[in-house]
């Protein structure tokens, strides 16, 4: 008697936020936008088929293939008993700069980038903003100077050895006549995220060069983050402390490189005078085409 064994679709290995994905749903998210890839173009559409199915099997790949999700374990190197050299910590913060604070001639648009930010960035502040407003208010600035800008919302789920987490930053997308895209990260509080609980004197050393508004490229986020993430493990290890989840390495990483959902919806803020002394805030559509 023949025996028929029913196939199996080729998504039952995928779970079902992977499998929402692929039919276009986007259950983690609540504001509409566009869903890209970190480490891809802002061209690219990773929630095709192909980039979900690829990404599927590469979170499924032995971590031994990934040097990043080695270099996680807590076990790996006692810095209780080895401290980083003097020479070897002016190092780092050196090659920090280079990535982060490159002289303008390097790289003309990202010194542009940055100086647009600063002074939109004074401008916003004016309005007393904090959080997501500050930024989405930031970005509408950028848009009125002429920029591709847009909000980044990366959000994670638990698995492969990472907790759950979301992170917003601001982007601003560069199209050279006959280059490919040129995608900037932009974040003002970038420093922040490195602030470990009694940091080592060589901490605060390579900590101190990373600058107060980041404007950079991802390959430049994923080095520096590379080498904060190894100096943040080294300098608690050494006081005798755990290293968090949140402050390990693939955690990290996962803020600004992984999948992100883009939108450029913005709302300005008008402050609106009422009676003795009252403020009100009036929040302001801000139209663009595209994505929102």
């Amino acid at each position: 008697m023949a025996i028929f064994v029913r196939a199996k679709h080729v998504t039952a290995p995928l779970d079902e936020r992977v499998r929402a994905r692929l039919r276009g749903e986007f259950p983690n998210y609540a504001s509409s936008g566009s869903d890209h890839d970190g480490t891809a173009s802002i061209s690219d559409d990773p929630s095709c088929f192909s980039a979900l199915l690829n990404g599927f099997i590469d979170s499924s790949a032995d971590e031994g293939d990934d040097p990043d999700r080695n270099k996680d374990s807590d076990s790996e190197v006692d810095y209780s008993s080895t401290p980083m050299p003097i020479n070897s910590t002016l190092a780092l913060a050196g090659k920090l700069r280079d990535l982060l604070s490159p002289p303008p001639s390097d790289d003309p648009m990202r010194s542009r980038i940055i100086s647009d930010v600063e002074s939109a960035a004074a401008e916003v502040a004016t309005l007393r903003l904090t959080g997501s407003a500050f930024r989405r208010a930031l970005m509408g600035r950028l848009r009125e100077r002429g920029y591709n800008a847009g909000i980044c919302k990366a959000r994670w789920d638990v698995g492969s050895g990472l907790t759950s987490g979301s992170y917003e930053y601001i982007d601003v997308v560069f199209l050279p006549a006959g280059e490919a895209d040129r995608r900037y990260i932009v974040d003002l509080g970038f420093a922040a995220e490195f602030e470990v609980a009694r940091p080592t004197e060589e901490y605060v050393i390579v900590a101190t060069a990373l600058p107060s508004v980041v404007v950079a490229r991802p390959e430049e986020i994923r080095s520096a983050v590379r080498i904060m993430a190894e100096a943040a493990t080294r300098s608690l290890k050494s006081r005798g402390m755990s290293v968090p989840p949140w402050r390990k390495k693939r955690y990290m990483m996962a803020k600004w490189l992984g999948f992100y959902r883009r939108t450029v919806n913005s709302f300005g803020v008008v402050v609106e005078a009422g009676g003795e002394g009252e403020v009100r805030w009036r929040a302001v559509g801000f139209g663009c085409g595209g994505e929102n």
